[in-house]
């Protein structure tokens, strides 16, 4: 799937990987600002490809 990311089309996994990586910047670099949004973005992605592993899994043997 692509979708429009920082202005520019690209696949889907692209660009979750590129805010992954953003996130992870903000997480640890120079930010003086607080993380939590870092963490609420990694968190739900992390928590969102989990569902989406044991849903594509359930719904292909039922």
């Amino acid at each position: 799937m692509v979708v429009w990311a920082f202005g520019l089309p690209m696949p889907l996994f692209i660009a979750g990987g590129l805010w992954v990586v953003g996130d992870l910047i903000g997480l640890f670099g120079f930010s003086n600002s607080s993380n939590v949004a870092n963490l609420a973005h990694l968190s739900g992605m992390f928590f969102g490809l989990l569902f989406g592993a044991f849903y594509r899994r359930r719904v292909r043997v039922g």
